[in-house]
């Protein structure tokens, strides 16, 4: 197993999380972005 897939592995036993998403600010519109700001 690679390091980083057991990071991965550890985090998750933990229900913890290892990536954070990108969200670009209105696209496609401010209201996706809000929901989708909501959802994650």
């Amino acid at each position: 197993m690679t390091a980083v897939s057991e990071c991965f592995r550890s985090l998750r036993s933990q229900g913890n999380c290892a990536l954070i998403p990108f969200i670009t600010a209105g696209d496609p519109d401010l209201s996706t972005t809000a929901q989708a700001l909501r959802i994650l």
